[in-house]
This record gives structure tokens, C-alpha cells and sequence, in this order.
């Protein structure tokens, strides 16, 4: 009897100990070195443009990103703002972001200080991601769990937090289809992509690291 016991309270110590673990691997969380908050995120691209690709071509933009991390948490959200945009063909091209962020939620460490996010795109009411360009228009509402954004964590020769987006599967609708405007008319569509084609560096104020 003893013996069985004695097994079995083996094999339970066994079970908390992998409970422990796994729970420890799931607790990634976006955190500051010193605990002290708010820490201010902001970051743009060293070269490269946002492309955001659609069924009536891509949208290419400069891009800045801002954010605030209030507290340890597992996500963090970004506001992206662009610039020096063209889109579908046309030379001139405006993307107007109002409300909406990038809200990105860490799941997982893949490889050493590299880490997967899943991500949303969340607006207030009424609003979404606008790209005008002459008559054509197209416009990004809220959508969850696309994937994804990355996080690399350069702890050398200070912190510093770099992200690349492969963002798909993302839905849009075309609210203006005129004159020389490659869509095949207005209406939703589905399968557009977000990508940044350099890693973007946030810099934070205190600094910021995952962990």
C-alpha cells in the first residue's frame, strides 16, 4: 500500500512539476527592465515600404509605428501611421489609419529571443484603415487573429525590439471603383496580405523586452 502510494505521489509531483513548465512557457509577457510604467513605444522602417497587396494591386506606404505599454502584459498595441504612399497604379495614394491599432498578442518563443504573435486589427466605432487613390477606394474594417507579427528581442549592445508583419487572410471591401481603377467592381473581398519589407525598430522609454 505504501508503495502505491509512494508511486502515486511520485507520478502527481511528476504532473505539477510539467504543469509548472507549461504554464511558465505560456507567461510571455511584454515587460520593462526597471517595472516602471508607462513605457512609450515608437518605431518606423529603416528602408523598405508597408505593402499591403489586394486584388487590384498593392498599396505601398512609408510607416511609423506608437504605442504605450501600461503594464507586464501579452499583448501590446500599435498604431501605425503612413506616408509617401502609392497604390494600385497610381502615383499618389493616401492610407488613413483614425482609430484603428494593431493589437498583437505573444504566443510563442520559436527560436532564441525571436517570438510569434497572432494579432487584430481594432478600431473605434465606425472606423477603419482607409486607401485612396484617385477614384479608387478601399477601406479595412476590425478583423481578429491574423497572423502574424514577429518579435525579435537584440539584447546586445542594448535591448531593442525589432517586428516584421506578414499579416494574411485579411479582408477588406472596395468602396470606390472609378475611372482606370483596376478593381472588378465595389463589394467585400478576402485574401489581402500585409507585409513589412524591413524589420521596423521600436525604441522604449524605459526599455521594453519580452519575457
Amino acid at each position: 500500500m505504501n508503495s502505491v502510494l509512494k508511486t502515486l505521489g511520485l507520478a502527481l509531483i511528476a504532473a505539477l512539476a510539467i504543469g509548472a513548465l507549461a504554464s511558465s512557457a505560456q507567461a510571455l509577457e511584454f515587460t520593462t527592465e526597471s517595472e516602471e510604467y508607462p513605457a512609450e513605444l515608437h518605431g518606423e522602417g529603416a528602408a523598405g515600404n508597408d505593402v499591403f497587396e489586394t486584388e487590384g494591386g498593392p498599396a505601398e506606404c512609408a510607416s511609423t509605428y506608437s504605442g504605450s505599454l501600461g503594464e507586464a502584459s501579452s499583448t501590446v498595441e500599435l498604431h501605425p501611421d503612413y506616408s509617401e504612399c502609392q497604390a494600385f497604379g497610381f502615383v499618389s495614394a493616401t492610407v488613413d489609419t483614425e482609430g484603428c491599432n494593431y493589437l498583437m498578442h505573444l504566443q510563442s518563443e520559436y527560436e532564441e529571443n525571436a517570438f510569434e504573435t497572432t494579432a487584430d486589427i481594432v478600431c473605434g466605432e465606425g472606423e477603419s484603415i482607409k486607401i485612396t487613390a484617385a477614384s479608387c477606394a478601399i477601406e479595412y474594417g476590425p478583423q481578429e487573429n491574423l497572423s502574424a507579427f514577429t518579435f525579435h528581442l537584440d539584447i546586445f549592445p542594448k535591448v531593442k525590439l525589432t517586428i516584421k508583419a506578414a499579416l494574411n487572410s485579411l479582408e477588406y471591401t472596395v468602396t470606390k471603383d472609378g475611372f482606370l481603377c483596376p478593381f472588378s467592381g465595389t463589394g467585400e473581398r478576402e485574401g489581402g496580405e500585409l507585409t513589412t519589407n524591413e524589420l521596423v525598430t521600436l525604441g522604449a522609454e524605459p526599455l521594453v523586452h519580452i519575457g
